[in-house]
């Protein structure tokens, strides 16, 4: 009995692992790498892109929805480029992966209602959702926030003391991402 529950729990793990890596194979198929960000994205790349030079926190700006604009200033540090349309791709590749291991918590938390054939069929509709598919090529801070959020709410339901500590930690991250998750 107990070998056929770690056998399913193999397959779920390939199953969820396939599902992320379609997901991101979808993702670059539609991937702009010649068109720069010019939408709600381009605010967080020049946020970003400012704390990278700087080193410090710009002067003069809105200090709203700047989560996105924090992490990705700390991955633009570690990839030491100073080409704008680099960093662009680099801010679409990070949404991109964090649009993709949203799969993860959905998968969690559809567990909690379903079957776990219908949470794996609930990821892959998930994954394939056109509009998070578009967010997540446009670099914005919703893929980081979709994240976030599902992901809180995957640990509030799980009811362990340490869980609904995580699931608050996670919902003020939450909120330095969009303001509206409070």
């Amino acid at each position: 009995m107990k070998g056929i529950i770690l056998m399913e729990k193999r397959h779920t793990v390939f199953y969820l692992v396939l599902i992320i890596i379609f997901g991101i194979a979808v993702r670059f198929y539609y991937f702009p790498s010649d068109i720069p960000i010019a939408s709600d994205g381009f605010y967080s790349f020049v946020y970003a892109s400012k704390i990278m030079f700087d080193g410090e926190l710009p002067n003069g700006y809105t200090t709203n929805n700047t989560g996105w604009a924090y992490l990705l200033s700390a991955i633009f540090s570690i990839t030491d480029r100073t080409d704008p349309f680099q960093l662009m791709a680099i801010q679409r590749v990070s949404a991109i992966i964090i649009s993709s291991l949203t799969v993860v918590p959905v998968y969690f938390l559809l567990k909690k209602f379903v079957s776990i054939k219908l949470a794996l069929f609930g990821c892959l509709i998930f994954t394939l959702e056109p509009r998070l598919l578009l967010i997540s090529l446009e670099g914005i801070d919703y893929t980081l926030f979709v994240f976030i959020f599902v992901t809180a709410i995957a640990l509030f339901l799980k009811r362990t003391n340490i869980s609904f500590i995580v699931s608050f930690v996670c919902i003020a991250l939450a909120s330095l991402v969009r303001y509206e998750c409070i």
